[in-house]
């Protein structure tokens, strides 16, 4: 079933967003491979939205957590 995502002040829309993500299958599927997606390794401090959503799907897909806090993604966004 995976786990909800936690809101962080207005973040209810891209919360809807990441679930229809973590949701498909073919991208959950692709994500949890283990193949390397990135045409190159993000330098530090620079965005990576492939890696934040893989993690972000495992995180929920595992299912340790009922909450996992999209945080990355958020932050991300107020850049």
């Amino acid at each position: 079933a995976g786990s909800g995502l936690a809101n962080l002040g207005n973040t209810c829309f891209m919360n809807s967003v990441l679930q229809c993500l973590v949701h498909t299958p073919a991208l959950a599927e692709l994500l949890l491979s283990g193949r390397n997606l990135a045409h190159k390794p993000a330098a530090h401090g620079e965005l990576d939205p492939i890696g934040m959503t893989k993690r972000l799907v495992e995180d929920s897909l595992e299912g340790k957590k009922s909450v996992v806090s999209p945080v990355q993604h958020a932050k991300s966004l107020k850049r």
